[in-house]
C-alpha cells in the first residue's frame, strides 16, 4: 500500500469530487487514517496550490469523521459508501 508522499499525491489526484475521493479511499481497503496534519498540509502547500489544500481538506471533511484529534495528529474513520 502507498504511504507517505505517494499516498498524499494519490489523494490529491482523486480529490476532483467527493465520489471519486471516497471510491479511491475504499479501493485501498482502509477503514481509518492516522494523519499528522502539519506534515500532511505542509506537503500539499509546498507541492500544490492553496486551492488544492482547501479542496483536499473539504474532501476529508465530507468523506471522513474525526474520531480523535490531539496536537498535530488526527484519526479519521472513513464513512461507509452511500
Amino acid at each position: 500500500p502507498d504511504t507517505g508522499m505517494a499516498f498524499i499525491r494519490r489523494l490529491v489526484e482523486a480529490s476532483s469530487d467527493d465520489i471519486t475521493f471516497r471510491n479511491h479511499l475504499h479501493s485501498l481497503g482502509y477503514t481509518h487514517l492516522l494523519i499528522r496534519t502539519d506534515l500532511f498540509h505542509g506537503f500539499i502547500e509546498n507541492n500544490y496550490s492553496s486551492e488544492t489544500d482547501r479542496l483536499v481538506t473539504e474532501r476529508l471533511s465530507n468523506t471522513m469523521d474525526i474520531l480523535f484529534s490531539q496536537g498535530h495528529y488526527v484519526v479519521y474513520k472513513i464513512k461507509n459508501r452511500i
